[in-house]
């Protein structure tokens, strides 16, 4: 970024190299060490930009009665139906429970299910495809990646929500990757938040 203003001014802005920075706040700019912002792409952050798009997108797609149900909570909680959805898929995921599509899931396990699942490794990414023949009422999937086998799934190593494919089969490409060996888990749930793990994982060579 080219500097704009003189560099004693007080409307200073952009970098020296990878030396100095300046940043504006309310008394004017300052200087300051310039730092390499922290990595965008961690377990954990993915996780979040996933649940978030995911969310977000499946609000368009609820049905007005279902959108209803969340009119009561939104108005209790003093915010709008939709960031109600938001807040309840969000607070519910750092306990590890699955999106759903009511404010008072019932949460019950869903029965063990062997569905198609693979893991492809190419050049600096991975192909995950699946293929579910059992359809509605399921929902959606997520999908758990590590490069250590056996992992613990948990609410902060998942690359992807989506909702149930059609017609019933789903491909993604994770990526971009480092060379190396990455290991998948992928579950499945329903619209009232129960889900189940696939049994088995599978693992991918990204050259």
């Amino acid at each position: 970024m080219k500097l704009q203003g003189p560099l004693a001014s007080q409307i200073a802005s952009g970098k020296i190299g990878n030396a100095l920075t300046f940043v504006p706040n309310k008394r004017g700019t300052y200087g300051k060490k310039y730092s390499k912002p922290a990595n965008p792409r961690t377990p954990k952050q993915l996780t979040i930009r996933a649940l978030m798009t995911f969310v977000a997108t499946e609000w368009r797609n609820l049905a007005p009665l279902e959108k209803r149900e969340w009119t009561t909570l939104g108005l209790f909680n003093h915010i709008a139906p939709y960031h109600a959805f938001v807040k309840y898929n969000q607070d519910a995921w750092k306990n590890f429970l699955s999106p759903s599509k009511k404010p008072k899931p019932h949460r019950a396990q869903l029965p063990p299910s062997d569905f198609d699942f693979s893991a492809n490794g190419r050049v600096g990414q991975v192909m995950i495809r699946f293929q579910e023949t059992l359809g509605p009422p399921l929902w959606g999937f997520y999908c758990h990646r590590m490069q250590t086998w056996p992992f613990t799934p948990g609410h902060d190593n998942v690359v992807f929500f989506t909702n149930l494919p059609t017609p019933n089969r789903y491909d993604y490409f994770d990526g971009p990757l480092e060379p190396g060996r990455y290991y998948y888990r992928l579950a499945r749930f329903n619209a009232d938040g129960a889900f189940n793990l696939h049994p088995n994982g599978r693992s991918a060579l990204v050259t």
